[in-house]
């Protein structure tokens, strides 16, 4: 099962505002308590101005969830209108 948290916590504002890290995380949580068998999984998106501690923070944050794999993916500028 697939939920993607996207970002780092203190991006969520900027970048997903209709979103919330927190619930995010929750959902996750609430995937592995009503289905431990089945693998979970959630994406993070790099690239955007985080620091270092911020992507460790949040990994520990999915490893605190319990979320069987993660996939890291780098964000590229597609053009000036969007997140440099």
């Amino acid at each position: 099962i697939n939920h993607n948290i996207e970002v780092v916590e203190e991006l969520f504002p900027h970048m997903r505002p209709q979103g919330n890290y927190q619930r995010s995380l929750q959902v996750l949580k609430i995937i592995k308590t009503k289905a431990k068998d089945i693998p979970s999984k959630s994406g993070l998106m790099i690239g955007l101005g985080e620091s270092t501690e911020q992507i460790l923070t949040t990994l520990r944050d999915l490893r605190d969830a319990q979320v069987d794999f993660l996939t890291i993916g780098q964000y590229l500028q597609p053009t000036s209108t969007h997140a440099p």
